[in-house]
């Protein structure tokens, strides 16, 4: 049923913090994340800035976020993935998917 005139399109998340937490966690599970992954993947392949860069840093993706890691099969980019280093230091590995563990 269509709402009435006037009366809000989606339902506004709830005000107190728990039901909050659960309402964003309903809504996240709902989803599609394997066809937003793709297309956001798809947008940032568009973008001049893909196109002009040679070194792309990625990550590897945990269970509540977007999988970029398919973007490394693109041809004539060297990728990159972030890995920490002893003295808490962020260090950058060459990442090739079917040479990188």
């Amino acid at each position: 049923a269509r709402p009435a005139a006037g009366e809000p399109l989606v339902t506004p998340p709830p005000s107190d913090k728990a039901a909050l937490r659960l309402w964003a966690r309903a809504r996240r599970a709902a989803l599609d994340r394997p066809a937003l992954a793709a297309a956001l993947r798809a947008r940032i392949a568009a973008l001049p800035a893909w196109e002009a860069a040679g070194d792309i840093l990625l990550y590897a993706a945990t269970d509540d976020e977007f999988d970029l890691l398919p973007l490394a099969d693109t041809p004539g980019k060297r990728f990159h993935l972030p890995r920490c280093a002893p003295g808490r230091r962020l260090a950058l590995h060459p990442f090739t998917p079917e040479r990188t563990p």
